[in-house]
């Protein structure tokens, strides 16, 4: 039931191999409360804007952009994700 169908490997920084870039970015606006996804390729400059609407956290907003990277990428037998996440406390 919980079989797992990929691999996880981190590669030493010198192994790294660079065949173009797709860069990601979830959102939501401190003055609206709308949240979005983009998607940049860096190769053929394509940009993606996905609206998420008003109850899509950031970090949804985060993921769901990272499976829009996998979807245009599906068809790489392997693919690097490079993630960064921004980590907010936030005390009432």
């Amino acid at each position: 039931m919980f079989d797992k169908n990929y691999t996880t490997f981190v590669p030493d920084r010198s192994d790294w191999q660079y065949n173009g870039f797709i860069f990601t970015d979830g959102s939501r606006s401190d003055h609206s409360p709308l949240a979005g996804a983009g998607v940049y390729v860096q190769t053929d400059g394509e940009e993606l804007v996905f609206p998420l609407g008003h109850h899509t956290t950031v970090f949804q907003a985060e993921v769901y952009a990272q499976l829009i990277c996998a979807k245009l990428e599906n068809l790489c037998t392997e693919i690097t994700v490079l993630l960064q996440f921004a980590l907010t406390v936030w005390r009432p």
